[in-house]
């Protein structure tokens, strides 16, 4: 190549950054340009040097030209915006008002393998900054709880989630609903748990067998959290059970009352997000 065809070639190349396509079609290859050593837009001691202009180079030169003003502006702008969108991205994601949560079950068995979960779970809730845990059942292996006084409070919920966890110790509150392994303790004991004169830090709520969380969501409708006792509808009468209290505890209860609480609350929700939690898939 020539040395007036590398001139036209780099001369093309400054002409081009931040111009119009206007711009760019008039001084294409197809149309001759003026003289290289004439060109406004060329740094003359530089060509004639040897040395290569940076990019950063040749944006500052074309970006002092009076009429490139409009560009910096708007360069400058699109960073400032860009900046603003990641900073409002990152507080989005940390606010309280996300509807993040983590769902746990079947996980009071009081041994190393609840263990390992508690740190993991734990470590999620403070990673993703969840607002607090549901607890979908079966919360005490082998037989539920008997009082509320009962040692399982401490040994396989408190201590393992919020007093021994000392890297992670969890800062959220448990809603729970209870499965078929609490019937065979007293079920009646997780409701009255919910009280402060016994709950450790009101951290466990458990307000009815059956009831309904709504979570305020930022920049969002309200989220409708339907929490269910779906033992009655899998033992119905208590049919089926393998111990004493289950079969007293259920020989009522035949999933009719609560089928009917959540038709009545997801016609009273319709249209709006609803999600249906509890210990047994329902169809």
């Amino acid at each position: 190549m020539c040395i007036r065809d590398r001139y036209q070639r780099r001369v093309r190349e400054y002409r081009t950054v931040g111009m119009s396509q206007g711009e760019w079609e008039e001084t294409s290859p197809l149309k001759p340009d003026k003289d290289p050593d004439q060109h406004e837009d060329l740094d003359v001691a530089s060509a004639h040097t040897g040395a290569q202009p940076t990019t950063c180079a040749r944006l500052i030169t074309l970006l002092r030209k009076p009429r490139n003003t409009a560009s910096l502006m708007v360069v400058s702008a699109l960073i400032i915006i860009g900046i603003a969108s990641a900073i409002a991205y990152i507080q989005r994601s940390q606010d309280p008002q996300t509807a993040r949560f983590v769902v746990v079950s079947d996980w009071g068995t009081g041994n190393s393998v609840q263990a390992s979960v508690a740190t993991a779970l734990t470590r999620t809730v403070d990673s993703t900054k969840s607002r607090f845990a549901l607890s979908l059942g079966n919360n005490f292996y082998q037989a539920g709880v008997t009082s509320t006084t009962d040692e399982l409070w401490r040994s396989q919920w408190y201590d393992m989630y919020y007093e021994d966890s000392t890297t992670y110790p969890m800062q959220v509150p448990w809603y729970a609903v209870v499965g078929d392994v609490d019937y065979k303790g007293n079920v009646s004991c997780q409701l009255e748990y919910t009280s402060p004169q016994t709950n450790h830090q009101d951290m466990w709520n458990m307000p009815a067998m059956n009831y309904v969380m709504k979570l305020q969501v930022q920049d969002a409708d309200s989220l409708y959290i339907l929490m269910l006792d779906t033992t009655p509808l899998a033992h119905p009468n208590g049919a089926n059970t393998v111990s004493q209290n289950q079969e007293q505890q259920l020989q009522h209860l035949d999933g009719v009352e609560t089928i009917e609480w959540v038709r009545s609350m997801l016609a009273e929700y319709q249209g709006q997000n609803v999600i249906v939690a509890g210990h047994h898939p329902v169809c």
